[in-house]
């Protein structure tokens, strides 16, 4: 029992340790203008993950199987303050994420009392559904996400504005939105708390409607004016925020003005290309833990692990 709380104790230190560094890279990174104007959805993500999503590569990927693989069974080991400090500090980062990620599950879950809503025959590739008493549309859910119409914007907007804004939310679905969300959302990381990770958070936003929107319109003038006459309308009517902070709305009132003037001035905006940049960060990281795992270097960070740990007061 003893070799587990170390093995944890261990990780979750490693875990505060590594993020309070990728933190600090990342908020220099974003402080002294390093991110283009022009940064893709993609960038803008990954670097706003890049603490959370680092520092848990590092321990599941690099620590943990070294400390698996050469740490002996059964042997007694006592560790300083700071470890144990960095530990805490490690639960007290992960603790929150878990409990916010397990909401936006549960509102989610809860979305099975969909099924016995009325059906709007769109032309999508998601369920849509009505609602009374919800004034605005959304894509809801994370694991089997729905289109939520409201009953009174369904009934303010013609069918043509309702199909494009249908389509701005299948758009978000294609590109898994949602699931984005939920990572900003539950962030593990210090750099969550700067304003320069707010910052970020709000440009991928921003970056993100416009592909919905370029994507529902696919450069189709008609089609852009009826999902512009779609988000205003939509505006005048939403009033609560979405159930849960991961959830897709049509109309994000900070962007409204900015989306409505792209989308009816001059051409139509066609939809972008797949930026790849998390592929490839994922591909970088897959071949980065094979090199490691067929080298000393797990040795060496075994080594290192234990010589801090026990040095440190």
């Amino acid at each position: 029992m003893s070799d587990i709380f170390n093995a944890v104790l261990l990780a979750l230190a490693w875990f505060a340790a590594v993020n309070a560094v990728l933190s600090l890279v990342a908020w220099a990174w974003a402080r002294h203008g390093r991110v283009s104007l022009n940064a893709s959805a993609g960038a803008l993500l990954a670097h706003r993950l890049l603490p959370a999503g680092g520092s848990a590569f590092f321990v599941l990927v690099f620590f943990a199987p070294a400390h698996w693989r050469f740490e002996p069974r059964g042997g007694e080991e006592s560790f300083g303050v700071v470890v144990h400090a960095l530990a805490a500090a490690g639960l007290a980062l992960l603790a929150p994420a878990f409990w916010r990620a397990a909401a936006a599950l549960r509102a989610g879950w809860e979305l099975r009392s969909c099924d016995g809503l009325p059906r709007i025959d769109a032309a999508a590739d998601l369920e849509v559904y009505e609602v009374d008493g919800l004034a605005g549309v959304s894509l809801a859910g994370i694991v089997r996400p729905r289109i939520l119409v409201g009953l009174a914007v369904r009934e303010a907007l013609t069918p043509d504005e309702l199909d494009a804004a249908v389509a701005h939310e299948v758009a978000h679905g294609a590109s898994r939105d949602n699931w984005k969300r939920l990572a900003i959302y539950c962030a593990p990381d210090l750099f969550g708390h700067t304003a320069a990770a707010r910052h970020l958070e709000v440009r991928w936003s921003a970056v993100a409607e416009c592909h919905a929107d370029a994507r529902a319109v696919a450069g189709d003038r008609a089609r852009a004016t009826d999902l512009a006459a779609a988000l205003l309308k939509v505006a005048r009517l939403a009033g609560q925020a979405p159930r849960s902070p991961a959830w897709s709305t049509l109309h994000d009132e900070p962007l409204l003005a900015a989306r409505v003037l792209r989308l009816l001035g001059g051409t139509p905006p066609s939809a972008p290309r797949p930026a790849g940049i998390l592929m490839a960060g994922g591909w970088f990281a897959l071949v980065l833990a094979l090199a490691f795992a067929g080298t000393s270097a797990a040795y060496e960070l075994h080594i290192l692990t234990e010589t801090v740990a026990h040095f440190l007061p």
